[in-house]
């Protein structure tokens, strides 16, 4: 008979440690994106039993990394069933962005921003949605609220200038990119091509 494909070998070698140990190690190799070995883990703690919302968040979080998206949705909407908390729902939410589901994203959105107000990552892709279905009145209501806090954040005032130059208000998106120019943490490179767009 033929000897199975090195890989198959390795996939049916047992890995040692409990289920905590192996969805920490997992975790670990996710943080370095070393996602074939989480892979290699996640399924050791499955063939141990082990399902719990840790593992499907984390399983969904790996999907999501290397874009297999609709794996990661259905991994990622079974951590939340089972109650995990944190900022899946922002994977969860771009999982549906990048499969044509921008209502679903948009729920998602909205529920996390609920307990996490002003997050600028959810500030983001919400803002990018709304500017996308052309509800550029929301868009910048929810920037702006953002800013506030967060005056300085170059991501929310490159959504600033993007809402702005669509508007369209090409002064305040000049504004803005000259802001960027003067921030703490300039990008020179972005503040060079917000301007020149601002000016086309």
């Amino acid at each position: 008979p033929a000897k199975p494909a090195n890989d198959e070998v390795e996939a049916a070698t047992p890995i040692a440690g409990d289920p905590p140990e192996l969805l920490s190690r997992a975790l670990a190799n996710f943080k370095v994106k070393n996602y074939g070995e989480s892979r290699r883990l996640l399924a050791a703690c499955a063939r141990k039993g082990h399902r719990d919302a840790t593992y499907h968040s984390l399983s969904g979080r790996v999907h999501a990394a290397v874009g297999e998206w609709q794996p990661a949705i259905t991994e990622l909407a079974r951590a939340l069933e089972l109650g995990c908390s944190g900022d899946q729902r922002l994977v969860l939410a771009e999982a549906y962005t990048k499969t044509g589901r921008p209502e679903q994203a948009t729920a998602q959105l909205l529920a996390y921003l609920r307990t996490q107000p002003n997050d600028p990552r959810g500030v983001m892709l919400l803002s990018e949605i709304l500017r996308r279905s052309g509800r550029l009145t929301e868009a910048a209501r929810l920037v702006n609220e953002a800013l506030i806090v967060n005056p300085d954040r170059s991501d929310l005032l490159t959504a600033h200038f993007d809402i702005a130059l669509a508007s369209p208000n090409e002064e305040t998106a000049f504004q803005t990119a000259l802001k960027v120019l003067k921030g703490s943490e300039v990008d020179a490179e972005l503040a060079r091509s917000l301007v020149t767009r601002a000016l086309d």
